[in-house]
């Protein structure tokens, strides 16, 4: 592929599918990516050839054998039909990772019911056909995401009976049979009739986020209900050096020259900035694309006063255009630092215009007033209080974005907003790079004083999965 083209999926497949012999189709996860479903589309790249045909390997391709190829088009590629699709992850995947992709088929109506029972009595012999008949069973198409299905099946297969999905309640003063939106409550994720209990999971792009999602869940006992709420696992981001030296803390690791590229008076391109996250992107190691939707002075507090010059961390709205439409293209997460108000602004705009891509963490960062980079007492927005908290969550309103918080220049867990955050069901970043005070901690145990937290607070740490769920918003 030539280096000016941008290795992004749709170009990597195109460039795929001219090295794939006539009939081929690309297949499983890669086709699942092609339909709509939340499948690495290139990692790995997976095609499905006849099974008489003569090619045996093809250099970054995964190559399957059928005498069916069941054969579709989608995003203009060849691709296993949508029930196929569905029917090889179900065969393929574990369990629950199988039902997972089956309730979102379902729910988005890429397939029907019947269509996969219909397949599995087709292929009585086909590899996994047991596993994906047992997934079909306990398949819901209600089900409206990956963490709802997880859930769901963490109570069935432990025997408890299935529960009933998104039921419509209502308060005592509105009786089912005349519905009204004014006196409608929210429905749980779950619900069972005879003892009039819902579950929910309680994420930080749930229950925490939201406060019309928090007075549903008030009025929700109120209509005669009670609720059994899951705590939501909690992810801890670990910013373990930064600008943060040795002379600061000895316990910093760093083994590479630290670079001050754009705050010396030049100013490096978005894509220059970005071209190592791509390049992290490509390799198949994240899907997760960190930008700084906003520009700020770069600055700090003196014996003489505030100082800083003419230091400016700058970008632009053509910059944040840029990385928003990458994120899109390539179904990255955003992971979006804020940094001053007016920046939360403008990630809420784009979320109101329709053009934030699906997921996505903000990440309140909240000054501590110290040591940070070369300055001794760092200046930026908000403190890390209460108040400072609660101004960010109203802006928030009516926003399905998750969050966690930082402190730069201050301690985390120490100024009280990283206990703040865990009890509302959010998360935390933490780590020497922002920790700032009269110890000198190891990132481990930074860490470990926000798992503690997690731990009092009945929350467990997320896994790699469910931190992916959160963060692309599955």
């Amino acid at each position: 592929m030539s280096a000016r083209v941008p290795e992004t999926p749709a170009a990597l497949l195109s460039a795929a599918r001219l090295r794939l012999p006539d009939g081929a189709v690309f297949c499983r996860s890669t086709a699942g990516g092609l339909h709509g479903l939340d499948t690495p589309a290139c990692n790995p790249i997976e095609v499905t050839v006849h099974v008489d045909c003569y090619i045996t390997r093809i250099a970054g391709v995964v190559i399957h054998r059928s005498k069916e190829l069941e054969k579709s088009f989608a995003e203009g590629l060849p691709v296993t039909s949508p029930v196929r699709t569905v029917a090889d992850l179900g065969c393929s995947l574990p369990l629950v990772d199988a039902v997972v992709i089956i309730d979102a088929a379902l729910h988005r109506r890429l397939v029907k019911v019947n269509q996969l029972t219909s397949w599995v009595a087709d292929h009585k012999g086909h590899r996994g056909v047991r596993r994906l008949r047992r997934a079909i069973e306990l398949a819901e198409p209600a089900t409206e995401s990956p963490m709802e299905t997880r859930l769901r099946l963490l109570l069935v297969l432990a025997g408890l009976p299935k529960p009933m999905v998104q039921v419509p309640l209502y308060d005592r003063t509105q009786p089912p049979a005349e519905p009204s939106p004014r006196r409608r409550v929210p429905p749980p994720a779950f619900h069972r009739r005879r003892r009039a209990v819902g579950s929910g999971f309680g994420g930080g792009s749930g229950l925490a986020r939201s406060r019309p999602r928090n007075r549903a869940f008030t009025a929700i006992p109120r209509s005669g209900h009670t609720i059994a709420e899951m705590p939501a696992p909690l992810i801890i981001e670990a910013a373990i050096n930064g600008a943060t030296t040795k002379s600061r803390n000895p316990n910093v690791p760093r083994t590479t020259t630290p670079t001050s590229a754009g705050l010396d008076g030049t100013r490096l391109s978005i894509e220059e900035r970005n071209k190592h996250q791509i390049e992290l992107v490509d390799a198949g190691l994240t899907r997760l694309l960190f930008f700084d939707p906003g520009t700020g002075n770069v600055g700090g507090l003196g014996p003489a006063g505030p100082f800083g010059g003419d230091l400016v961390y700058q970008t632009t709205i053509r910059d944040v255009d840029h990385q928003m439409a990458v994120a899109r293209e390539r179904r990255l997460a955003p992971m979006m630092s804020v940094y001053e108000p007016g920046w939360l602004q403008l990630v809420l705009a784009y979320e109101r215009s329709g053009l934030l891509p699906p997921g996505g963490i903000v990440r309140f960062y909240f000054c501590g007033g110290g040591a940070f980079g070369p300055f001794d007492s760092i200046l930026f927005g908000l403190p890390p209080t209460a108040r400072a908290l609660e101004a960010y969550l109203e802006m928030m309103e009516g926003s399905r974005l998750s969050w966690m918080v930082a402190v730069i220049g201050g301690d985390v867990v120490g100024s009280g907003i990283a206990g703040l955050a865990i009890s509302r069901g959010s998360h935390c970043r933490v780590g020497l790079e922002h920790y700032s005070g009269s110890r000198q901690p190891t990132n481990e145990e930074l860490v470990t004083e926000v798992a503690d937290l997690s731990a009092r607070a009945g929350r467990h740490l997320a896994t790699t999965d469910e931190t992916a769920s959160v963060a692309l918003g599955a």
